[in-house]
């Protein structure tokens, strides 16, 4: 809940803006999760790409 308390306070699309920091937020997780997958992003073997797939134009943005 505080991701979309912090995008409420923006003003705009509340939906739009909270589901995109909630997948950044994840992006930011598995990069620094664990021994494992870190390691495999660090050394370029894995990347890790959020994306925001917009259900209504069929548009999906990479996020990071």
């Amino acid at each position: 809940m505080p991701t979309a308390i912090a995008e409420w306070a923006k003003g705009g699309d509340f939906v739009d803006q909270s589901v995109r920091e909630m997948v950044l937020r994840k992006v930011r997780r598995l990069r620094a999760t664990g021994p494992l997958i870190p390691d495999l992003a660090g050394n370029g073997k894995v990347k890790i790409v959020g994306a925001y797939d917009n259900l209504a134009s069929g548009k999906v943005d990479c996020l990071g």
